[in-house]
């Protein structure tokens, strides 16, 4: 499947300037993700994933000027491309980085590799998350999509397992939104599958959670703060909490009822 000698040439630095149509582009997103799929990224070096933060700039400085920026389009047509082709190629980005969650493979890339790879991760769920809620503003026909609806959805999904945020607030609001967006109508939430709405369900429940969480915090640090001014030599015990036990249990749940 690594074959592109059937897919225009991508722009590199230096080179000649390529301007990719929307089908052309997908179809080099769907080669890289194939490229790289084949190999383990769990298990592979720092350099595998700079190989394919390199490509994926490779195939952005290809494309149409439309897809670049929405400043270029020129038709609702150039417009759903853009927030569609967004939408995919991020996906496809924080899949490729899914495995720098697990322990083990950020203690292999170290600190600064893993902290690298992580920013990407979070950036690429944002953004296809915020892709979708775009193109649902334009029209509720885009939650007809199977693929939109499903890379919308698992990007919100790992947004909310993921606990190595650096700005939790901004992606709780993107969550939030997307919430709204898809629950606006109902006769929509209808059309998708028991998958997806089990995936949004899920996604509610995390919300709620979260804000229970932060209504939490904010109580214990008040609490705190008043039990240190009253009694400053009584050193205080952090609350440990059980959300991360029932944010693993509906991971599980989700991925199991995703694959059915």
């Amino acid at each position: 499947m690594d074959i592109g000698t059937d897919l225009p040439a991508l722009e590199r630095p230096g080179g000649s300037n390529v301007a990719l149509s929307y089908r052309q582009s997908m179809n080099w997103m769907c080669h890289l993700l194939l490229r790289y799929q084949s190999v383990h990224l769990d298990t592979a070096s720092m350099q595998r994933y700079l190989d394919v933060f390199q490509d994926f700039n490779a195939l952005e400085r290809s494309l149409a000027p439309h897809l670049k920026d929405t400043h270029h389009c020129c038709s609702i047509q150039e417009i759903q491309e853009h927030h569609s082709f967004d939408l995919h190629r991020n996906c496809a980005i924080s899949t490729l980085c899914r495995p720098i969650l697990s322990r083990r493979v950020r203690q292999a890339m170290g600190k600064k590799g893993s902290s690298m790879i992580l920013d990407k991760f979070q950036d690429a769920l944002k953004r296809s998350v915020c892709a979708l809620i775009r193109l649902r503003s334009m029209s509720s026909h885009a939650t007809r999509s199977w693929a939109f609806v499903h890379n919308g959805l698992s990007s919100a999904l790992l947004l909310s397992f993921t606990k190595h945020l650096k700005d939790t607030e901004d992606a709780r609001q993107i969550q939030t939104q997307l919430i709204q967006s898809l629950t606006e109508r109902n006769e929509d939430v209808g059309q998708f599958s028991i998958a997806h709405r089990k995936a949004l369900q899920a996604l509610q429940t995390l919300q709620k959670l979260a804000e229970e969480g932060v209504a939490k915090e904010s109580a214990i640090n008040e609490a705190q703060t008043q039990k240190s001014t009253s009694h400053p030599d009584e050193t205080s015990i952090p609350d440990e909490g059980l959300s991360g036990v029932q944010d693993l249990r509906l991971v599980s749940t989700w991925l199991t009822c995703w694959s059915e």
